[in-house]
């Protein structure tokens, strides 16, 4: 719920910024590789913040960024993990029935992610992740400004594992859909 309630407190107190400039912002929470482990890649959800234009009515682009700290423990070992991720999307507009759009189109980002077990370093993790996607975007009848999106395609992963002088590489293409049905939100200036 934390995680949530910053995102969305920036949303309300950036609304009189962004009202006169036709732009959207909102939140998508994405899973992010935060370590290597052979052929197995560890991914935790960070929030991403949204800010979108419509170029053209046709074409929408939006800028993506975020940034998370996770802090657990098991076996009495503490790991902290300090993730962020930065990127970029753009929309074409299929079709645009009644209160839903439906678009194609892709998302780039780049993601690091470094931490320590009870304050010795971890491995750096950094990754390029690719989503060609189809999203829908719903919006509800009375509320037009406030728009639910969900997304699904494929997914290339890109991830390196640094860690004293020895790299650990993974590469993955798959199917991927948005991890909950709802894949974000955002509100409409």
């Amino acid at each position: 719920m934390k995680k949530l309630l910053i995102p969305l407190m920036l949303l309300v107190l950036s609304g009189s910024v962004f009202a006169s400039l036709g732009f959207s912002f909102g939140v998508k929470p994405l899973e992010i590789p935060v370590d290597i482990n052979g052929s197995v890649l560890d991914e935790n959800e960070v929030v991403l913040l949204r800010l979108g234009t419509a170029l053209i009515p046709e074409l929408r682009v939006e800028l993506l960024g975020g940034y998370d700290k996770i802090t657990e423990h098991e076996d009495g070992i503490g790991h902290t993990f300090n993730m962020w991720t930065i990127g970029a999307s753009g929309y074409y507009v299929i079709m645009n029935p009644a209160n839903t759009v439906c678009s194609a189109g892709i998302s780039v980002l780049y993601s690091k992610c470094s931490g320590e077990d009870d304050n010795i370093a971890k491995p750096l993790v950094k990754s390029i992740l690719v989503y060609p996607v189809l999203r829908f975007d719903y919006v509800i009848p009375g509320m037009e400004n406030i728009a639910f999106f969900s997304e699904v395609g494929m997914r290339y992963i890109s991830a390196t594992k640094d860690y004293v002088a020895v790299e650990t590489d993974y590469t993955s293409f798959d199917f991927w859909g948005s991890e909950h049905i709802l894949g974000g939100v955002y509100y409409n200036f």
